[in-house]
């Protein structure tokens, strides 16, 4: 999976849909020559509204992982906003209020789908949730 992750960038996003705590995103990955159909399980998303891959042809985008804990703060072993106002509105801007409120010892990574802006954020609770669903050479 690390891989894939890493390899990622100017890929294709030809469809992506969640159903049922399951992002399901299907990616064509130049620098590996293959489309892939990955599965990541997650009970909190948020989508970017313009995101829309029927209209904007062809949707190019990375997928990146990071874990947590370095970059936000804990109180009692959950994730709380910075007290510093910037360092708040970054943390904002970047997603990663998706963790606020959160067990820091149960969602430990994030996850964005990221083409000029972060189109798609999802909160993971470990790495064994992304999982490939199918994968085919192009």
């Amino acid at each position: 999976m690390s891989e894939i992750l890493s390899k990622s960038g100017d890929s294709t996003v030809h469809n992506y849909g969640y159903a049922k705590g399951r992002l399901n995103l299907d990616i064509e990955l130049f620098d590996l020559d293959v489309r892939v159909k990955l599965g990541i399980q997650t009970d909190t998303i948020i989508f970017d509204p313009f995101l829309d891959t029927t209209t904007i042809k062809p949707l190019l985008a990375y997928m990146m992982v990071k874990e947590l804990g370095p970059l936000l703060k804990t109180q009692h072993g959950i994730y709380v906003p910075d007290n510093d106002f910037g360092k708040f509105m970054k943390e904002f801007r970047s997603g990663l209020s998706l963790a606020y409120g959160r067990k820091a010892s149960k969602i430990k990574y994030i996850f964005y789908l990221t083409g000029g802006v972060d189109l798609i954020i999802c909160l993971i609770s470990k790495m064994e949730n992304i999982s490939i669903i199918e994968m085919s050479n192009t």
